[in-house]
């Protein structure tokens, strides 16, 4: 039963959400492109004037981990820590891939299929991850080239559905169902209160973006 603040800037889409004991309570987004520095400050404190709560009231401060674009991780993941440290308070981290699916298992719910989120990574390379309709992960996250086998191999007699910035990449089976969804907080609620509950935190200290390749300066 916590009051937790998740922070998503993994995608282009800046998105905040206050949530407790496992509900959101309220949602801010922005979508313009490279907005996530200038707004992610502004639309915290819109959580908090919206709601009449305090910062000092948060039990926690989730973010998502990656993997997604380089820059927005850090100033999410940097945001976080930061009030963590002013607010005494603990860090989850949430995986960015695993949010998306849990977001499409609500949107498009079937017990036999499996739910493939695919972000947009740097030249033709896409990050995947899949899991079934109860989370559990069939394949990690990973990073893949983008001329992947049309991904053939998840499908057998199962429906796939996928979503996220990098299908444009993707040459895709007629079978395969896209989900037009996009990336926000409000998928890492459930996950943090899980997480939250397990007293699963991360080290302030030490804790990085999942980037899951080696990160070189001027990247995106």
């Amino acid at each position: 039963m916590a009051f937790i603040l998740n922070i998503e800037t993994a995608t282009e889409v800046c998105s905040v959400a206050l949530a407790e004991s496992g509900k959101m309570l309220v949602l801010e987004e922005e979508t313009k492109v490279n907005s996530h520095s200038s707004t992610l400050t502004v639309l915290i404190q819109r959580l908090f004037d919206k709601t009449l709560r305090s910062m000092t009231e948060l039990d926690a401060v989730a973010v998502s981990e990656g993997p997604g674009s380089y820059t927005g991780l850090r100033i999410g993941i940097s945001a976080a820590k930061g009030l963590c440290y002013s607010l005494n308070k603990p860090l989850i981290a949430v995986s960015t891939l695993k949010a998306m699916a849990s977001g499409m298992i609500e949107f498009q719910n079937n017990e036999t299929a499996l739910y493939c989120p695919v972000l947009d990574s740097i030249r033709n390379e896409v990050y995947v991850g899949v899991y079934d309709a109860f989370l559990n992960e069939v394949s990690p996250p990973s990073p893949a080239d983008a001329g992947l086998p049309s991904l053939n191999h998840l499908s057998g007699n199962r429906k796939v559905f996928l979503a996220g910035t990098g299908l444009k990449k993707l040459h895709l089976p007629s079978e395969f169902q896209v989900l037009h969804l996009v990336n926000t907080s409000k998928n890492m609620v459930a996950l943090a209160e899980n997480l939250y509950t397990k007293n699963n935190f991360v080290s302030l200290e030490y804790f990085e973006p999942l980037y899951l390749k080696n990160f070189f300066a001027g990247e995106r």
